[in-house]
């Protein structure tokens, strides 16, 4: 339970600073005639802003909490939780960590395969995120006490299941996109 709430109040808190990080670049770049903003108003917007920031992580966290508890219950001899905090540690860390490996990893490697197949290979590249976020989720289930596992098998599964997982996510919400921009195209008739 420490552990979840360290890893609650470091990511929030980091998230408040790169808010406030934001903010004041973009202050910087207003005109100068332009009044600043108040002390009180920067007061409310930051954590407000946070939370918007942290609403996909936390949904995303609550996800991945129901696909590793359900992992650990059919492959309990493989990978299994001291308690539901330490599923929900868990899955935090991974998803923040999926997240900054999206938007720093990825295109390097997207990049370098580019560079060698000298064409898009789809396959390849999926195949390779597959192996380098089962490379992250093994860190993180070496570093997060109370997970017995065994070895490198159920984090290449938990990386694995989590590619199906996304990939459902990105093509449900780009049918509802659809669904959405056909819908408004027949409201203007």
């Amino acid at each position: 339970m420490k552990t979840l709430l360290i890893s609650i109040v470091v990511i929030f808190f980091t998230t408040i600073l790169f808010v406030s990080f934001i903010m004041d670049q973009e202050e910087k770049d207003k005109n100068k005639n332009e009044t600043p903003q108040g002390f009180w108003s920067r007061l409310w917007m930051a954590p407000f802003l946070s939370f918007l920031v942290l609403l996909p992580v936390i949904i995303g966290t609550f996800l991945y909490f129901l696909f590793m508890k359900g992992t650990s219950v059919y492959l309990d001899r493989l990978l299994s939780f001291q308690d539901n905090s330490t599923i929900v540690t868990t899955a935090l860390w991974i998803i923040v960590s999926l997240f900054l490996c999206e938007y720093l990893f990825h295109p390097l490697i997207k990049e370098i395969i580019l560079i060698l197949f000298k064409k898009e290979q789809e396959h390849i590249f999926s195949f390779v995120l597959i192996l380098f976020d089962s490379l992250i989720i093994y860190l993180i289930l070496n570093v997060v006490p109370g997970i017995t596992f065994d070895g490198y098998l159920i984090a290449f599964i938990l990386s694995f299941g989590l590619f199906i997982l996304d990939s459902f996510i990105e093509v449900g919400s780009s049918l509802l996109s659809k669904r959405g921009k056909k819908g408004i195209k027949h409201e203007g008739r």
